[in-house]
């Protein structure tokens, strides 16, 4: 088969641009690190100061004693990325090191996924996912601070492979190779807690009780694993970011009351809307929304078992902080400040998006061009404002902050302008 089909060489061209768009972000780019009011400096670059925190993650691969010099860090838990990594860490350090494995795993998960598209849903469907994938701000948000957040958009297209995997999985013993390995990959970051209860809502759909139990049991026992490995090695058993949930859990228990939870309820439609809006980057939820209600009006065309049971998995979390007793944390995880938690929503949208491609590409070709005219818009438009800190975008500016509003409004644009337009390398 020769490398130089088409198919190929628009699979190297989206591998392309989505590389130049990581780039454009890295740097004094970096966008977690520029949308903080006053972000700390490292390697010469601009960073989040986050950075603390994760230098202890290295500092502990690396075996660094006294253990009071990385024992405090609340981000610990999340080994992934600076295991897997562990090689380039240790020869370009800690800075190099995690911008070169982030690049490297992301564009692992790009590639996979893509080839998974391919292979389950045909060429259509996959010309779908690299449009939209090689332009997802998500992704772009992270690459430049070389923190566990970059495992997010890998972990979440792992995630829907898998299930998928066990969709197809009768023999028990596999299926828990599969749990185990679920476990695995939410050591890189704390997607458990959306995932881990939308494999079991999928078992419950099926009426696999036991396999509902089970799963929840195997998926979870890497963190139970890894937290007793921290705890031996020297790490604290409570900080601040690991109990927050255990601190609303506790205002569930013990401050519920009528008025306060009719109030919250009050305000979840505002919420609900603002929350997919921003924690997809505006463009995807809203191309979303279009070509679901055209599909279900005009095809009937539905959200399949594992998209049903991820946004169950997600709507239960959703809910859960939302409704919850006022607490009192200087993190509110209500409201619109952190749509950034919902993330990994992104999987069901872009999954959604790619079956409806495949499709409708058995109907007749003028529906098929007409649903790419769309996506290419879509996908320009996610370039221009992914490459918004370039020239000024304030739109860029607007969209980053809702993500995730950690800082001043006009911090953005405010540091590029300060730090200058230096990407790595430069």
């Amino acid at each position: 088969m020769s490398l130089f089909t088409r198919y190929n060489l628009l699979l190297s061209l989206s591998t392309l641009i989505l590389v130049l768009q990581m780039w454009l972000n890295s740097g004094n780019m970096s966008v977690y690190a520029a949308t903080l009011t006053n972000p700390h400096s490292m390697q010469g670059y601009i960073t989040n100061y986050d950075d603390l925190h994760y230098y202890m993650n290295y500092k502990m691969i690396r075996g660094v004693t006294p253990k009071e010099e990385w024992k405090h860090s609340y981000t610990l838990r999340r080994v992934g990325l600076y295991v897997v990594g562990y090689p380039i860490f240790f020869v370009f350090g800690f800075y190099w090191g995690g911008e070169i494995t982030s690049f490297l795993i992301v564009l692992f998960a790009f590639l996979y996924f893509i080839r998974f598209i391919r292979k389950k849903y045909g060429v259509p469907a996959a010309y779908a996912g690299m449009l939209l994938c090689s332009c997802y701000t998500g992704i772009m948000y992270w690459i430049g601070s070389p923190f566990a957040q970059n495992t997010i958009f890998p972990i979440s297209v792992l995630v829907y492979i898998i299930m998928y995997n066990l969709e197809n999985t009768e023999n028990l013993k596999q299926a828990i190779l599969w749990w185990i390995l679920l476990g695995i990959l939410f050591t890189g970051y704390d997607l458990f807690i959306l995932f881990l209860p939308a494999v079991f809502f999928y078992y419950c759909s099926k009426r696999k009780w036991l396999w509902a139990f089970l799963s929840a049991l195997f998926i979870f026992l890497p963190q139970v694993l890894v937290e007793l490995a921290l705890q031996s090695y020297g790490a604290l058993a409570h900080n601040e970011n690991k109990d927050l949930y255990l601190v609303i859990l506790n205002a569930w228990l013990t401050q519920f009351t009528l008025p306060d939870f009719i109030q919250h309820l009050k305000e979840l439609p505002q919420i609900f809307v603002q929350n997919i809006l921003d924690t997809g980057f505006i463009v995807l939820p809203s191309l979303f929304l279009v070509i679901f209600s055209v599909a279900q009006i005009a095809y009937r065309f539905k959200l399949n078992k594992i998209e049903t049971s991820l946004l169950l998995g997600m709507l239960w979390l959703w809910l859960f902080l939302n409704l919850a007793p006022t607490y009192a944390h200087h993190w509110q995880l209500r409201g619109v400040d952190m749509a950034r938690i919902y993330q990994p929503l992104f999987i069901v949208m872009v999954m959604y998006i790619v079956r409806f491609a495949n499709y409708l590409s058995h109907t007749n070709k003028t529906r098929i061009r007409a649903y790419f005219i769309l996506l290419f818009f879509s996908f320009f438009t996610c370039v221009w404002l992914n490459t918004g800190g370039w020239f000024e975008n304030k739109i860029t500016q607007k969209m980053y902050r809702n993500f995730y509003r950690h800082s001043d409004d006009d911090a953005y644009l405010k540091n590029i302008a300060h730090f200058g337009k230096r990407p790595l390398g430069f």
